[in-house]
């Protein structure tokens, strides 16, 4: 799915969400989650942004409860993706920024970086405007924007209607 969506074959990914009679509309099981998070990537994809951020949201509940503390982290990332895609980088800022939260105590750097260029975009907006202060969160963003590969750090230029990398 991953590698689909990243060489841009929505169809076959479309055909494989068929397959698992996945529905954005259906509350997701526990078992059944990563699925959906593929499914959210799919829509953000198709630029169904309102089916994609309202699948997570339901998503990051069971997550948090569960205490799923990389699931959660995850889940909040996408959700921030999403609303970049979509050109509302206000909106990213909050789940960022829990993200940002969740994931500094215990060190993730790589769930981070795996989602590439609109992630290195999105943490140099998050730094530029300032998110948390200098809290942790914003000395966690500068961190991990020194994380990426220079050729993406290069790119970070914003931009309007940027997909999330097609990585689950």
């Amino acid at each position: 799915m991953r590698v689909w969506l990243a060489q841009d074959r929505l169809n076959e990914t479309l055909e494989w969400v068929q397959q698992r009679g996945l529905d954005p509309d259906t509350q997701p099981t526990y078992v059944g989650a990563l699925e959906y998070i593929t499914l959210a990537r799919t829509l953000v994809a198709q630029e169904r942004y309102d089916h994609a951020t309202r699948l997570l949201e339901r998503l990051l509940e069971p997550a948090e409860a569960g205490a799923h503390i990389t699931r959660a982290i995850k889940i909040l990332m996408l959700q921030a993706l999403a609303f970049q895609a979509e050109g509302e980088l206000a909106q990213a800022m909050a789940p960022l920024e829990r993200a940002l939260n969740l994931a500094e105590p215990g060190g993730f750097f790589r769930i981070f970086v795996d989602e590439s260029p609109p992630m290195a975009r999105l943490l140099y907006e998050a730094v530029t405007r300032g998110i948390a202060g200098h809290g942790p969160a914003a000395q966690y963003a500068r961190r991990l924007l020194a994380a990426f590969p220079v050729a993406e750090s290069e790119q970070t230029a914003p931009s309007r209607k940027q997909a999330p990398p097609n990585l689950n």
